[in-house]
């Protein structure tokens, strides 16, 4: 990037990190990203002419997500190479070397952020997942089906409750896969980083009885929403409709007979939205309450979509990867810069 560093790159991200992070040092903040990202050593294949390309790759890569645009936009104005050729060199990487390149540059940015006392060593995580729209024809096995269209699927942890949210690792979904080992993987990714849980927050999509008997057996502490079964909503209609929490005992049962203890939380949100409800285990009313007001489990992802590379074709899901996790690598570089 030394070599095309122009204005338009510390521009185009002065206004994402005004976007993100209003700050008086947007220019100096976005100097210090580029410095970050200059040290990033994205996996391409590339047996010549490496140094030539590489920086033409990044360059291409920082600007299309610091403007939000495609790939073939942003090779226009910041590399001396077309769309076509950056992503043929893109599509020839792994999801496996995608994923070790961004875990490396996450967990750097999150032990920076510990030493500068923005992320605490116990601290709570939020696991939430978010869908990627797939254009084309469905032929590869790790495309989703959501509701009218298909989809790339990706889950996240992040930090909740600390001076800022940060994105300490991802992954991508494919149907199939089972949700506690997705989960496992997750907590061993971020394993390293010597972070102490204190409790994880979970959306109703990873609602299953494995899920939550592997955290109980774990013992970690988490909240996650409930679905209303018919049990749930029979409680619920003996619940006062005002503007309390209201916590109830509430056991789940294994096929083999295995009893696992929650607590029952309910917050009646008025007539048009109805109950709110989640379960818990090791989780005070206060704790609970940060996951009904939804503080920063959301966030993440909200604010990683900000730098995101824009595809309207159809794309392999090594680069579609690559663009969510270089999102969540910007967003960790300018948390830590």
């Amino acid at each position: 990037m030394k070599s095309t560093n122009p204005i338009n790159f510390i521009q185009s991200l002065k206004n994402l990190v005004q976007q993100l992070r209003p700050c008086r040092e947007a220019v100096q903040t976005s100097l210090k990203m580029c410095h970050l990202w200059e040290e990033i050593n994205i996996p391409l294949k590339v047996e010549r002419k490496k140094k030539i390309i590489l920086p033409q790759v990044k360059n291409t890569l920082l600007l299309a997500a610091a403007e939000g645009t495609s790939i073939d936009q942003a090779a226009a104005t910041g590399a001396k190479m077309d769309g076509d050729t950056i992503r043929y060199h893109l599509n020839k990487m792994s999801v496996k070397e995608v994923r070790t390149t961004v875990n490396e540059v996450l967990r750097e940015q999150v032990v920076s952020l510990k030493k500068k006392g923005k992320i605490n060593k116990k601290c709570s995580l939020a696991i939430d997942s978010t869908d990627y729209v797939y254009y084309g024809k469905v032929r590869d096995p790790v495309v989703c089906h959501y509701k009218n269209s298909y989809v790339y699927r990706y889950i996240m942890v992040s930090t909740v409750g600390e001076k800022v949210s940060v994105p300490l690792t991802m992954l991508p979904v494919a149907p199939l896969d089972n949700k506690v080992k997705l989960i496992e993987e997750l907590l061993d990714n971020i394993r390293p980083l010597g972070l102490r849980i204190n409790v994880i927050y979970l959306d109703r999509g990873f609602y299953a009885k494995t899920v939550m008997f592997n955290f109980y057996f774990k013992r970690i502490p988490f909240v996650i929403g409930a679905k209303k079964t018919t049990k749930i909503k029979a409680l619920l209609t003996q619940l006062p409709k005002d503007n309390k929490l209201h916590r109830l005992p509430y056991t789940i049962r294994t096929d083999d007979g295995q009893e696992l203890p929650l607590t029952l939380n309910a917050f009646w949100q008025g007539e048009k939205k109805g109950w709110f409800t989640s379960l818990s285990w090791g989780v005070n009313a206060q704790g609970v309450k940060a996951y009904w007001r939804r503080w920063g489990i959301e966030t993440a992802f909200r604010l990683v979509k900000a730098p995101r590379i824009k595809t309207t074709t159809q794309l392999l899901l090594s680069v579609t990867f690559m663009s969510w996790s270089l999102s969540c690598s910007f967003f960790s570089m300018l948390c830590s810069a």
